[in-house]
């Protein structure tokens, strides 16, 4: 089969990476056929041969943004002209996919706006009933206004919709929507290179974020910077036996390169805390991400999937949230309410009391949380290898 691959495109976001590896990684080992997956990108060589070495597949293959459409783009004219005249904007390669893949995130949201959200809606129509299309590990909604209508119609000509969250699962199917399933968040799988369990290296690692001042209730930087600064210094004053480590898990693009955050927290700490602090800024791999998240006794994170890899590895976790798809896979599913701390209902001081206040909570119920993430964990992991053989299945269907 040809599979194309979308929201993947960036290798640098760890959290996308992760998605897409063992979005191919499962497939593949379920599939009964021979696959070559087409995965979208404007990083070819890299988005490349970082899957490849991830996955140690061969069958990748990285195309431009847009390989679906005949001009290798598509304007808002033409997709309007696709669904008011049928008018044929798709490319020769895409006249040759199978399926449509169309990977988790938070796309499919108001959170950042309806407009980019209308566009996205409209793409759908252009590739849907001419091959066919899963969305895998979505958050979606809530919509509002005329988007509603737009969402259910354009939605229910996908094949299925598999979310990744109870919270999006309901609201979708009140909408009216009769395609809508559920799949966790394939970041829950262990990755294809992941190693066991090393003997604890008692680090604490804290992933900070470039992005979450920008929804914050200040949006200022410069606090944001000082609140990180001070839980690096109040981690190490609490945990005088563990090193900490600042780990960005997101390098590209530019805007939303974590490294730059990283460097002004280390720079702007004390001696003494920078001496028993360990900053990482070069490029990886997810699984050897993992590597320090296993070695670690818990992680704090301005970032989702390092809590989602956290969880896979069986370490408890605190977050700083910015959006609804926290609260959906962490709250609803994992019952984690009270380490999601949101940035955009409290100014940056109110967020560092928080911080210790959940971080004691923690402490006193450490070996409660671990038990319950690794009993969860273990379940969601089985829903997922059981759906993916189940699209396996599906997808090698020919339609009548």
């Amino acid at each position: 089969m040809n599979i194309y691959i979308l929201n993947a495109s960036n290798t640098y976001n760890y959290g996308s990476m992760m998605m897409a590896e063992n979005f191919i990684h499962y497939f593949e080992a379920e599939s009964n056929s021979q696959n070559t997956y087409y995965v979208e990108t404007d990083d070819i060589d890299n988005t490349h041969s970082r899957l490849e070495q991830a996955t140690g597949l061969e069958g990748i293959t990285a195309v431009p943004m847009g390989s679906l459409y005949r001009k290798g783009a598509i304007s808002k004219k033409e997709l309007l002209l696709s669904l008011l005249l049928k008018m044929h904007v798709l490319s020769d390669l895409a006249m040759k996919m199978n399926i449509v893949v169309v990977l988790g995130g938070d796309d499919y949201t108001e959170d950042y706006g309806w407009r980019a959200l209308v566009s996205q809606l409209l793409r759908i129509n252009v590739i849907a009933g001419r091959m066919k299309v899963y969305f895998i590990g979505q958050t979606m909604g809530p919509f509002y206004s005329f988007r509603r209508l737009l969402a259910r119609y354009f939605l229910s000509k996908a094949d299925a919709v598999m979310v990744r969250d109870r919270i999006t699962y309901e609201y979708l199917q009140k909408l009216g929507l009769g395609n809508v399933d559920e799949i966790p968040d394939l970041a829950l799988m262990p990755l294809a290179r992941e190693e066991a369990a090393p003997q604890k290296t008692r680090y604490i690692c804290l992933f900070p974020s470039e992005l979450i001042y920008r929804y914050s209730k200040s949006q200022s930087r410069k606090e944001c910077l000082d609140f990180y600064v001070r839980v690096c210094e109040y981690l190490v004053s609490e945990y005088g036996d563990h090193q900490l480590v600042l780990l960005p898990h997101v390098l590209k693009p530019e805007s939303s390169d974590d490294r730059v955050m990283t460097r002004d927290i280390y720079n702007a700490l004390d001696d003494g805390i920078k001496s028993r602090t360990l900053m990482l800024e070069n490029e990886m791999l997810p699984f050897e991400v993992r590597g320090y998240i296993k070695s670690s006794g818990f992680i704090v994170s301005a970032r989702m999937h390092p809590v989602i890899s956290a969880l896979e590895c069986g370490v408890p976790a605190i977050c700083f949230s910015y959006s609804r798809k926290y609260w959906g896979i962490l709250g609803e599913g994992y019952k984690l309410e009270d380490y999601i701390l949101d940035v955009r209902s409290s100014t940056f001081t109110e967020l560092f009391q928080s911080f210790k206040k959940a971080l004691g909570i923690m402490q006193g119920n450490y070996k409660n949380i671990a038990g319950r993430i690794k009993y969860r964990v273990e379940a969601d992991q089985k829903d997922i290898a059981a759906k993916i053989s189940e699209l396996s299945q599906s997808a090698a269907v020919k339609p009548l």
